[in-house]
């Protein structure tokens, strides 16, 4: 049963969604004083709280810092406004989300961040 061409169909999704929820992401072991000050402008947006990895590999890189932190964002199913910080080699520095009714806040810190720090 739900099977595609001798594959378990089944069995795929559920490994897929294993994956997805177990994911998680290489961290950064330094921080640069630009993804600090990063990191600071963003602890200012009302609501903003730590998120899981899974959606870091979601992200989509928006720009990029002087020092080469990139900055990433995405909007997660149900359509939170997701937010990461990595490293130049791929690494999550930082990861947050806001609720919908800040989504004006994080765009806000991203545009002062873009304006201060690229």
């Amino acid at each position: 049963m739900w099977e595609v061409f001798g594959v378990s169909v089944f069995g795929r999704v559920i490994d897929y969604i294993a994956d997805d929820i177990l994911y998680e992401a290489e961290k950064a072991i330094n921080i640069s004083k630009f993804a600090q000050k990063a990191i600071e402008i963003l602890d200012t947006v009302p609501s903003i709280s730590p998120c899981h990895d899974r959606d870091f590999k979601w992200a989509r890189p928006i720009f990029v810092l002087k020092d080469g932190t990139v900055v990433k964002t995405c909007k997660n199913i149900i359509g939170l406004n997701h937010i990461f910080l990595a490293d130049n080699y791929g690494h999550l520095i930082y990861g947050g989300f806001v609720n919908w009714n800040h989504s004006g806040d994080l765009k806000n810190a991203i545009n002062q961040i873009k304006r201060e720090l690229r």
